[in-house]
């Protein structure tokens, strides 16, 4: 894609001759040049996010499999401490359960507001990246000062830019929605497990507590697992992101191109009947 041969003419029945068309080979080949100089890295971050994506894809289904196997370890342990302790224990188990059920319900929405806080860190800086990379190009073309006329591969690199700065803007916006669902769902587990704590008091609590402390080691490490699936799953979506947004620009570029040789093609077919045109006025001059 990087050279004239690996992007074929385009046939199509329009013959309009495109905006700025080149009128010679050498010109044509300087257009293709100044479009085509991000081809190699966008191949390279296209590579590099393909190879990301596998990776994480890989971790989040390893973490999917752990999570699974350690909610399965923490119904076991649960039922083994009831059958273990037994009458009023037991009893005391299975009426403080919701309790200590809404307190790692809790420590899950903490969980999934840090990361929604971090989703909307990063989805901050991107925004910012692609801000300052629009008012780079702007600058360099000498754009938004004043009207200035835009060569076709200038136009396409500008537009990519400035789509690329509102996927940004709508990724944000994501973001803090999430940000702010995670923040009301910490505030309602927090009140189901004051809710719970006034049915079955402190003093019931306290003296399960112990039986439930290694419910809660393993409830810590289900946590972890669902923090780390939860950022897997936003680094996955981002990495996605970045692929499709490096083919799309790709796709511009490739569209570019095929405009450009078109309108050489049509302004060299056009030079052509006009010489034919004008030879029988340079032969009846001659006679």
């Amino acid at each position: 894609m990087c050279g004239p041969a690996a992007i074929p003419l385009q046939q199509d029945g329009d013959s309009s001759v495109p905006e700025e068309a080149c009128s010679s080979l050498e010109e044509l080949e300087a257009r293709e040049k100044e479009l085509t100089e991000r081809v190699p890295a966008l191949l390279e971050r296209m590579n590099d996010a393909s190879t990301q994506v596998n990776t994480l894809e890989a971790e989040f289904n390893a973490a999917q499999a752990r999570y699974k196997r350690l909610l399965t370890e923490w119904s076991k342990l649960y039922e083994d401490l009831r059958a273990q302790h037994g009458g009023a224990i037991s009893g005391a188990i299975d009426r403080t359960r919701p309790y200590f059920e809404a307190a790692s319900a809790l420590e899950v929405e903490r969980s999934r507001e840090k990361c929604a806080s971090r989703a909307l860190l990063i989805a901050k800086k991107q925004q910012a990246r692609a801000e300052a990379e629009l008012k780079s190009i702007e600058d360099r073309f000498c754009y938004g000062a004043h009207e200035v006329m835009l060569r076709p591969g200038q136009q396409d690199l500008l537009s990519a830019s400035t789509a690329q700065v509102l996927q940004r803007r709508r990724e944000r916006k994501t973001c803090e929605l999430e940000r702010s669902c995670a923040a009301q769902a910490v505030r309602e587990a927090r009140a189901q497990l004051d809710a719970e704590l006034s049915k079955v008091g402190a003093s019931a609590i306290r003296s399960v507590k112990p039986c439930f402390a290694l419910l809660q080691q393993l409830q810590g490490a289900l946590t972890c697992e669902q923090d780390r699936i939860s950022v897997l799953t936003e680094s996955v979506r981002a990495a996605k992101a970045a692929y499709s947004g490096s083919l799309r620009e790709l796709d511009q570029i490739s569209e570019a191109v095929h405009e450009a040789r078109r309108g050489y093609k049509i302004s060299a077919r056009d030079r052509q009947v006009q010489v034919e045109d004008d030879a029988p006025a340079c032969v009846d001059q001659v006679a």
